[in-house]
């Protein structure tokens, strides 16, 4: 009884012993529990506030290198207006840092007048970091945006359109052509009433394509382009002395003509016969060009079942290789030509140029860019295109060619999607691209 009695005694000691130690296992638990709520509050505050910064960053530096690529020297107001906007008015962006630079020109591929860096700060309430006196989550974010040139994505045309080196610096436009944005083509469209919408999908009735072209050429009449088929060059105070296949429609505006007799070209090594041509512009036969390609020339005499291929392309983007000189021989590295094409639009760094040995080889092209073009009409054997009408009464000596397609240039940064390459060199269009 009495080894009983002590044993109890025993158990009853230890039971007392061991009543306390639950106090530090909650405590213990307790601190845990906090640490993994700070971490998953907090810590997901943190990481969502970083994502916004990111984001902040990102739409900032993109909205203020679009108005900086636009413009021919920098406006910081306007910029700093896009930049803030994006940052702090649309993202809630705390605090805010952007700055112009050119650090990077020459060294990413395309880049070319520079980038917009912008930093973003982002704070966010604390949960349980003020227990330690941390009221706000600080964040902070950087991008960059820069100034591409553009390269071509889609058919290639076998013509061309010359272009001028720039005039007012190397800020200003380094061709002597206007563009249009698509915004620009859906807003005449869509006033004249023509029942179909921009970008044209589908075929458009006779009616429809012709309500296209004239509304756009009553709106924007400056900005037609027209190729014909067989007159080399202008006569009289209309001819450009530089190239004999370009010609102003009248001294007092910017019409331009391009014309297809010295313009075809012949985009591969061997003879092109009318056939190969033919698949060039619709697209069935890839053609690989770059930058800095010398094209050879092709005459005139297919201009018929050309022009009849293009009335396919009506109301579609193609791309017209842009030119800055004509070298009436094969020209080889070194040469005059060679020379002179690369002094207005030099080569990029560790960069080389490329003749395509076309036939009959008698006038090689140099081409600088690739600009997006938007046929509009096609002329054949009738006087049914706006801008040819107005061409032949401002200057009558273009009349005799009995084909043309007249269209416009479209300003490569507003076409829908991703239908712009970068790459190219500069000609006074740009898109824009993230940077960093």
């Amino acid at each position: 009884m009495e080894k009983g009695q002590e044993m109890d005694r025993i158990r009853e000691r230890f039971q007392h012993l061991e009543r306390g130690q639950i106090i530090p296992i909650v405590v213990v638990a307790l601190i845990v529990i906090m640490g993994i709520s700070a971490l998953i509050l907090d810590g997901g505050m943190v990481m969502l506030s970083r994502r916004t910064a990111q984001a902040a960053a990102d739409a900032g530096a993109l909205a203020g290198a679009r108005v900086f690529c636009s413009q021919g020297s920098p406006n910081n107001a306007a910029i700093e207006s896009a930049v803030h906007h994006y940052t702090v008015v649309e993202n809630e962006a705390s605090g805010l840092i952007w700055q112009l630079t050119t650090e990077n020109v020459g060294s990413t591929p395309g880049l070319v007048k520079g980038e917009v860096v912008v930093t973003v700060v982002m704070e966010e309430e604390s949960f349980f970091a003020q227990i330690f006196n941390q009221d706000t989550l600080t964040t902070q974010a950087t991008a960059g945006a820069g100034c591409f040139s553009y390269g071509y994505d889609g058919p290639i045309m076998p013509f061309m359109y010359p272009c001028n080196p720039p005039l007012g610096g190397s800020d200003s436009a380094d061709c002597d052509y206007k563009t249009l944005s698509w915004q620009d083509v859906a807003n005449a469209v869509s006033a004249a009433g023509c029942g179909v919408n921009v970008p044209i999908t589908g075929n458009p009735t006779n009616a429809q394509a012709k309500c296209v072209n004239d509304a756009l050429f009553s709106t924007y009449p400056s900005h037609v382009y027209i190729v014909m088929d067989n007159r080399k060059l202008c006569q009289g105070n209309y001819l450009d002395p530089k190239y004999e296949n370009i010609c102003k429609i009248s001294e007092d505006g910017r019409y331009q003509v391009n014309s297809a007799q010295r313009g075809w070209m012949n985009l591969e090594d061997g003879n092109a016969g009318t056939a190969r041509m033919r698949n060039w512009i619709n697209g069935s036969r890839k053609v690989s060009a770059s930058t800095h390609t010398w094209f050879s020339n092709i005459p005139g005499n297919r201009a018929n079942p050309l022009f009849t291929e293009m009335e396919k392309r009506l109301f579609d983007v193609v791309w017209v290789p842009v030119v800055n000189h004509i070298c009436s021989y094969k020209p080889t590295p070194g040469s005059g030509c060679w020379n002179q094409a690369l002094a207005e639009f030099p080569l990029p760094p560790g960069g080389s140029g490329t003749v395509v040995d076309g036939q009959p080889g008698q006038y090689f092209f140099h081409v600088v860019g690739f600009a997006p073009f938007f046929p509009t009409c096609i002329r054949n054997n009738s006087n049914n295109c706006a801008g040819w009408n107005y061409t032949v009464s401002a200057n009558p000596d273009l009349d005799g060619a009995r084909y043309s397609l007249e269209g416009y240039f479209i300003r490569p940064d507003s076409l829908p999607g991703d239908s712009v390459g970068v790459g190219g060199v500069s000609l006074g269009s740009y898109i824009v691209s993230l940077t960093r």
